[in-house]
């Protein structure tokens, strides 16, 4: 006789039963024991090596690990005929199926590596407490817990989700901060919000000046402030707020010229560069583009950071379209769409390399170069494009992913672009492209999102997954260039820049802020609970402002000795990846749902480094 095959004879008789009207329960302390080994191998890894390849790793294989087992196990259930096993495994599979295409995109990740685990657990839990009645209601139970999780998964969202995936769940339809922004906006059109400005009437200067920041982490993109000093004394004198707004999501900094800040940010389906006054943070004018990214637990909206040089804005949107825009009014002049014109592929966590401009020195070689890490591996890794036209003026062969920007340096008297990828350290003549160096230093799948820290004819390269941070010394022998590895040691920032002031590297181990020896790689030591925030070096004050990850803001000593703060104020609400910025006078900070400017008290004019 064939098997049964209907839903409802899964549990129905089976050759091996002793009773065809009421078969006997099936014994779950296998499948107890795989969701045991499933959870050791979520948790462990997690606690032992957090952030690390070994960590992410651990994420993808458990639940894997789990689901495998468990529907083997199922299909040599001999209490149930083999038929309704294989229609009870589809059954399962496709309620997971269902979930996974309808549930809230914030929480795909987070329904893979804590949802899933989660139902396989209460299947098996449902499996034990039917063990006391029959294989019949044992299966029906078993089934109803996991498909409870996975209904619920359909009415929830995942809001505010850190660097190492904690997150709040909210009800599906609770609006989120992106929605509460537009619905503001709602009837208010990109030129209505910016008629109050005379754009025309605003004095943008043609070369920026040392109270500007006009370039992601400054002219040196170091994150060092030189020539200011403030008053620290912001518990009893805080600094002035001068204003606080709504802002678009967007892991943006800020690129701040006179009177007139810049940055990215997400309005439903337009990406948009904007232009704020400083004076107040109101619009002066919105640039949209038709075009949205979001990232299951990476947040949505651009990452990357404006550039201004002579009255023009150079940035990189996160799906690649890299423009030039008039600063004035915000009209494009040109563009390039790198997924379009370069058939590079969209990068997991979206395209994120802050322009960098360049002055061609060389007399056949006229025009000055904007100067992006594209990704594409062999064919186009870096691309210089011509700043008047846009045109391709140069590709070079590089990594197929990476969230840092070019940055330009001089080691051993030689100007050249320092490009951070997944493959390593890259080095280019910025004039041609041609490669000088590469320290290879491959990390595979997992994302290199630091800039280099460049000092004499060292450069320091901090990557996450538990990699550490190498030092890389650089030498010459004529037109020949070799690389050293010095040492790699323990500060593992994920996307968190590190600064340095003599001899000492401070930045983001994992959560926690970290002093690194530069000549050694000893720990100095390891402090703070700040989470993955961000961090500005104020050179002249010997001071360190840090934003941490829940957007409070910390003052604190550069002192190789110790964390010595200083002040700890509340800023902004919400998870903080954001690059804080200083400029004549002025702190601003962002992040995904808010933005605010500060008055500092000055206590020094700003000056012209030399």
């Amino acid at each position: 006789m064939q098997e049964a095959e209907t839903i409802s004879e899964i549990y129905g008789t089976d050759s091996e039963s002793s009773s065809p009207s009421s078969p006997k329960s099936f014994r779950v302390w296998v499948a107890i024991a795989i969701v045991v080994a499933m959870w050791m191998i979520l948790i462990v890894p997690a606690m032992l090596a957090p952030l690390t390849k070994m960590h992410f790793y651990s994420m993808q294989l458990g639940p894997m690990f789990g689901a495998i087992g468990l529907s083997i196990w199922w299909m040599n259930t001999r209490v149930i005929p083999r038929n309704s096993r294989w229609l009870g495994l589809g059954l399962m599979f496709l309620i997971f199926a269902v979930t996974m295409f309808s549930i809230d995109f914030s929480v795909m990740i987070a329904m893979l590596v804590k949802g899933l685990p989660i139902a396989l657990t209460l299947l098996v839990a449902g499996f034990f407490v039917g063990s006391f009645v029959n294989a019949r209601k044992q299966a029906w139970i078993g089934l109803t817990f996991f498909s409870a999780v996975m209904i619920a998964g359909l009415f929830v969202r995942a809001e505010d989700p850190d660097a190492e995936f904690a997150f709040d769940l909210v009800p599906r339809w609770k609006p989120t901060a992106e929605d509460n922004f537009l619905d503001s906006l709602q009837n208010v059109s990109a030129s209505e919000e910016a008629s109050t400005i005379d754009s025309d009437a605003l004095e943008l200067p043609d070369a920026v000046t040392s109270k500007d920041w006009a370039e992601f982490r400054g002219p040196k993109r170091d994150g060092i402030l030189n020539d200011v000093s403030f008053s620290t004394d912001w518990e009893s004198n805080p600094p002035a707020e001068l204003w606080r707004h709504p802002i678009g999501p967007g892991w943006s900094s800020f690129c701040v010229v006179g009177p007139v800040f810049y940055t990215q940010e997400q309005r439903g389906e337009q990406e948009t560069v904007s232009a704020y006054t400083v004076a107040d943070g109101r619009s002066v004018w919105i640039q949209e583009t038709e075009s949205r990214f979001e990232a299951s637990m990476g947040g949505v909206g651009p990452r990357a950071t404006p550039t201004y040089d002579n009255q023009q804005l150079f940035v990189t949107g996160a799906s690649g379209l890299v423009q030039c825009l008039d600063a004035k009014s915000g009209q494009p002049i040109w563009q390039f769409d790198l997924m379009e014109q370069l058939d590079v592929p969209l990068p997991s966590w979206g395209f994120a390399s802050s322009p960098l401009l360049y002055s061609n020195k060389k007399e056949e070689l006229d025009d000055d170069l904007v100067i992006v890490f594209a990704g594409g591996g062999e064919e186009h890794g870096t691309i210089a494009l011509d700043r008047t036209t846009g045109k391709l003026a140069w590709s070079t062969p590089g990594g197929n992913h990476g969230y840092s920007s070019a940055q330009l340096a001089t080691i051993e008297g030689t100007e050249q672009v320092l490009i951070s990828s997944n493959r390593g350290l890259q080095s280019l003549d910025p004039q041609t492209g041609r490669e000088l160096w590469n320290h290879e230093w491959d990390i595979d799948v997992m994302a290199r999102v630091t800039q280099p820290t460049v000092v004499g004819s060292t450069a320091y390269l901090g990557t996450g997954y538990g990699n550490g941070t190498r030092r890389i010394d650089i030498s010459r022998d004529g037109d020949q260039w070799s690389t050293e590895h010095a040492w790699t040691e323990s500060m593992k920032p994920y996307f968190n820049d590190c600064v340095y002031h003599e001899g000492f590297l401070y930045g983001f181990d994992g959560p926690i802020f970290m002093c690194l020896n530069a000549d050694t790689g000893e720990k100095a030591w390891k402090r703070g609970r700040y989470g993955h925030g961000q961090v500005l070096l104020v050179k002249e004050m010997e001071t360190l402002l840090i934003v941490t990850e829940k957007g409070d803001l910390v003052l604190a000593k550069v002192n190789p000795n110790k964390l010595e703060e200083i002040v700890r104020i509340a800023s902004v609400e919400g998870i903080t990846w954001n690059h804080p910025v200083i400029a004549d006078g002025k702190l601003f900070v962002r992040n995904a749902e808010e933005m605010v400017c500060y008055e500092l008290d000055v206590l020094a004019p700003l000056v012209t480094s030399q």
